[in-house]
């Protein structure tokens, strides 16, 4: 897990405030923001679309 997901968690999930915290916290969504196995699966499912729409953006550049 990268460090800006760490940070969404402890900030989102667990209300830990520390200050600047919000600074550096992630605008996009992390699985500090999953709070259910719906949640979970909507998450996944919107990184799996995010990925597909960057490798073929990639292949439209490459081509």
């Amino acid at each position: 897990m990268k460090v800006s997901g760490t940070l969404a968690i402890l900030g989102k999930r667990l209300g830990v405030t520390v200050p600047g915290l919000g600074d550096v916290m992630p605008a996009h969504p992390t699985l500090g923001d999953v709070d259910s196995p719906e949640a979970l699966a909507r998450y996944q499912a919107g990184k799996r679309a995010a990925k597909a729409d960057a490798r073929a953006a990639k292949a439209t550049r490459g081509a």
